[in-house]
């Protein structure tokens, strides 16, 4: 990965915080002008922000930041303890309740990978069998909990979720009196309509997650072993919050990292990639981690990776990493010769390597409405296949204007 990248003052005091390297931190600020409220959009827009936070006002050199930031983080820092502490209340309801009913599950990602306050999360996430998701329904409806679905869904979808049955994985509740949601997954990625990528074989086998899972008697729950957590993370980190997609979160390498640093299996966890077929995906998330927090496991781990893979899913993985340009930016030029080589090599067959295509020109109705906000029941979404491309340079401009203006 030799691509040159300019980060911004504040990316680098980010990166140098995450990776532990307070003195050149310390440093950073001593020389520089730091643009704090910019620091703490970036590293909340990443999920970092109350990790963040508190290494800020441990600094050395803390007296270097205004009494207004040292309050904002510590407000931060005590909403964020304060969300850690429903999360696990109501993690802890949800569990009693699936006891009593019969229904395991696992909890997966969040508490799963780290239990510390200081990481960011936005819901609960767990693993259930697919023989219980009706019960699963019935159980939550009875007990206040509401069922609202994702951005993807149509209304129909929304009101029958039988029918989302046949290719959906995830279905998230809204806990009772609160705006906290339940994921509850009956798999670890969408069967079809989102992801086209060959993940048949990780689909096929989600089962091996309840092999031998660990109990952590403060969370009161099981979780993975810590090497399928990894390979969850890994194939996250490749897919849905991707470079490639310029949706990169440096939360989700952070969590990488943190479950090398506190030891794994290599052995179990390289075997795991075989088995569920990720080698591609487990070898680009862990070069990532090693290139931006200089992970020496992730880097160990990658190399030995990097023998199963085949030419061409080698030279997909280095023009993937070439996508990630920084924190909030990723190269065009590069993203669109992945899109254009993804289905040759990591694809989910001829079907969806058409439609892959097909989407590249008229994306779905859903994605239309989160790029510019117009309800995909409006007349008006079918415009933005006409000035949509127009809209998006302007707002790609507008960007790069701001971001210039930043850095001067």
């Amino acid at each position: 990965m030799n691509s040159k990248i300019n980060s911004s003052l504040e990316e680098r005091l980010i990166f140098l915080l995450v990776r532990d390297n307070i003195s050149e931190a310390d440093q950073l600020i001593k020389k520089s002008s730091i643009n704090y409220k910019k620091l703490l959009n970036i590293a909340h827009s990443h999920k970092v922000l109350p990790l963040i936070c508190k290494k800020l006002l441990h600094l050395p050199n803390n007296s270097e930041l205004s009494s207004e930031i040292k309050d904002d983080a510590n407000k931060i820092l005590l909403k964020s303890a304060a969300i850690h502490a429903h999360m696990k209340h109501e993690l802890h309801v949800f569990d009693d309740l699936c006891f009593k009913n019969n229904i395991d599950f696992l909890l997966i990602k969040g508490f799963a990978v780290d239990k510390s306050p200081l990481r960011q999360m936005n819901d609960i996430d767990v693993l259930i069998h697919k023989k219980d998701l009706d019960k699963v329904f019935t159980l939550l409806k009875s007990n206040g909990y509401t069922y609202v679905g994702s951005n993807i869904l149509s209304e129909k979808e929304l009101k029958n979720p039988e029918i989302q049955y046949n290719w959906n994985n995830q279905f998230q509740f809204r806990v009772p009196n609160s705006r906290l949601t339940i994921e509850v997954h009956t798999n670890l990625f969408e069967q079809d309509r989102i992801r086209l990528e060959n993940l048949k074989d990780l689909l096929d086998n989600v089962e091996l997650f309840f092999q031998n899972p660990i109990w952590d008697p403060e969370l009161k729950t099981y979780i993975p072993q810590k090497e399928a957590t990894l390979a969850l993370l890994c194939v996250h980190s490749a897919t849905k919050r991707s470079p490639s997609g310029n949706t990169f979160v440096l939360r989700h390498i952070y969590d990488i990292d943190r479950i090398l640093s506190n030891g794994i299996d290599s052995d179990l966890f390289i075997n795991l990639c075989h088995q569920f077929e990720i080698n591609y995906f487990a070898h680009f998330s862990l070069c990532l981690t090693a290139h931006i927090l200089h992970s020496k496991q992730a880097k160990e781990l990658s190399a030995i990776i990097e023998k199963k893979l085949q030419g061409p899913e080698r030279m997909l993985s280095q023009i993937h990493l070439r996508c990630y340009r920084g924190l909030g930016n990723a190269s065009i030029l590069y993203r669109k010769i992945y899109a254009l080589m993804m289905p040759f090599v990591i694809g989910g067959g001829f079907k969806k390597s058409l439609r892959w295509y097909r989407e590249m020109i008229l994306p779905p109705l859903w994605r239309q409405e989160a790029r510019f906000g117009i309800k995909r029941t409006s007349p008006l979404i079918y415009t933005t296949y006409v000035t949509g491309i127009f809209l998006r340079i302007c707002m790609l401009i507008k960007k790069n204007l701001k971001r210039n203006y930043e850095n001067e």
